[in-house]
């Protein structure tokens, strides 16, 4: 079968989706890093419980940004989602606690 230029734009258009995908990939996980550093900063000010639960998000929340730059989209999306069909409320509660993490980064980066 001969190789269309339909064929021809398609891979194009299929590369440039999965390097933008990789990019984004990129920047989630520098961004979960950023939030553990910041949890982490948070255990740093604080003792007993709070600081502990705090240590513990941050080393968790790098250990994530480490899967997620070594993993391709489509993998990250299947674990996302079985994680989230298996635990909802846990998935829920991170969502929210990431929630948080971003919005105090921007709102540093506001006062830079």
């Amino acid at each position: 079968m001969p190789n269309t230029g339909f064929d021809r734009v398609m891979r194009g258009v299929r590369r440039g989706v999965v390097s933008h995908v990789d990019d984004q990939r990129t920047r989630a996980a520098d961004g979960l890093t950023g939030i553990a550093d910041l949890m982490e900063q948070i255990g740093d000010e604080f003792r007993g419980p709070l600081s502990n639960l705090s240590k513990t998000a941050s080393s968790r929340l790098r250990g994530t940004a480490e899967r997620v730059r070594e993993r391709d989209a489509a993998e990250l999306v299947r674990s996302l989602a079985q994680f989230a069909q298996d635990r909802p409320l846990l998935f829920i509660g991170g969502a929210f606690v990431v929630g948080l993490g971003v919005a105090r980064l921007l709102e540093a980066g506001d006062e830079q």
